[in-house]
Formats: structure tokens, sequence, C-alpha cells
């Protein structure tokens, strides 16, 4: 699936999946995320808006790239709720003994972790 909401089908024709009022929600959603990284890059950088016109191609790639890993991380906790759900009698899907924190909350603390190692990776 693309950001315009098609996807390519078997034979190579492309198709739309997606209603007008969803990507028009989609469009208005995604330049709120934009807006957001464009002003918190120019705030925490202290850039002038000159700076700012000239890297917008670049705050574009970074909103894409924001929405691609909160709707993947969107997917991944519904099909882990989905997968908590359907075992009702799995205590330790519940919660594990010793740990603090319910199995909510160790989804994200893995995620965090996962990325936050990423991250550190793409750093060195």
């Amino acid at each position: 699936m693309d950001k315009k909401g098609s996807v390519m089908l078997k034979g190579g024709e492309i198709q739309s999946v997606w209603t007008s009022e969803t990507s028009r929600k989609y469009q208005e959603q995604k330049k709120c995320v934009q807006d957001q990284i464009y002003n918190a890059s120019k705030n925490y950088f202290n850039f002038s808006d000159y700076i700012m016109s000239s890297i917008n191609d670049d705050i574009k790639k970074v909103t894409q790239a924001v929405i691609h890993e909160a709707s993947g991380l969107d997917i991944a906790r519904s099909a882990f709720e989905d997968w908590i759900n359907d075992s009702p009698g799995e205590k330790y899907l519940r919660h594990l003994p010793g740990v603090a924190f319910d199995s909510k909350q160790l989804f994200y603390l893995i995620y965090a972790q996962v990325s936050n190692h990423k991250n550190v990776n793409l750093c060195d």
C-alpha cells in the first residue's frame, strides 16, 4: 500500500482501497505530523525560515517515516492484543511472575528497547 491508499493487484493493476474521505483524512493527519516535525525542528535548532524551506524535502521524508513507524506499531499492538485476548486460559500471557508490568506495558517497553537499539546502531 502506498501513501495514496493504492495497492498493486496481482496482474499489476493499481487500485485505490481508500474512499475520498479516507484519503482526505489521511492528508489532514499527515499535514499535522509534518507541521509538528517542522515546528519542533525549527524551535530545537533555532533555524531561520530560509533554512527550514531548504530542508522541506527532508521533513517530508521524515514525516513519511514517522507515519510508517507509528502505523507499524499500531498494527503490531493490535495483533498482540488480539493474540492475548484469544488465549484467555494462558495466565502467563497476562502477567509474568516477578515482573511489575502487565502485558501491554511490556509490549511498549520491548518496542522502546528494540527501537532504541536500532537507533544506537545507526549512530555507530
